[in-house]
């Protein structure tokens, strides 16, 4: 190969990419939205006892408290995947994000966190209630500072577990 070919190839290769950078870092938008749920009315909720309104916000009560930090309620209805589901709790927690982890159950947790034990059937009207959330299995969910619900998580799924991260790194940095 000729050297004139040789530089034409070589600074070709190394123009492209550069010019890619530039229109990427001027012309593209790495915005991250975590949804904001029930903000419009959804289901019906003649069920519970106080009236439901929307846009919902999570009221404080004398189990967990909204308005200083974002809020995780850890909801358990069976006693499976307990070692993962507190690892993986404890390695959220290590991970430096300010968070105040509390647990609802219908049996005893061996951990130090503020918790609400209930019998299955008032555990799942409790959570369908106050969180407007139909629980199927143990999940977790993310409320931010202003009582709004920010994510429904599975718990027993280390997928959920990473989503949950992700979506609270870009809440953090907002």
């Amino acid at each position: 190969m000729k050297p004139s070919l040789k530089w034409f190839v070589l600074s070709i290769s190394i123009i492209i990419p550069l010019i890619i950078s530039f229109f990427l870092h001027f012309f593209g938008k790495n915005n991250y939205e975590v949804p904001i749920f029930h903000e419009e009315s959804v289901g019906n909720y003649s069920f519970c006892s106080s009236k439901v309104e929307f846009p919902f916000y999570v009221k404080s009560d004398s189990i967990f408290k909204i308005g200083e930090n974002f809020v995780l309620i850890d909801i358990r209805l069976d006693n499976e995947n307990q070692n993962f589901i507190n690892n993986e709790l404890e390695r959220l927690l290590n991970n430096n994000f300010i968070l105040n982890v509390y647990s609802i159950t219908s049996f005893r947790l061996d951990n130090d966190r503020k918790t609400l034990m209930l019998n299955k059937p008032e555990l799942i009207k409790y959570v369908s209630c106050k969180f407007l959330y139909d629980i199927n299995f143990s999940s977790l969910i993310l409320i931010d500072k202003f009582g709004r619900i920010r994510g429904y998580y599975e718990s027993n799924s280390e997928e959920e577990f990473e989503r949950l991260s992700a979506e609270l790194k870009i809440l953090m940095s907002i």
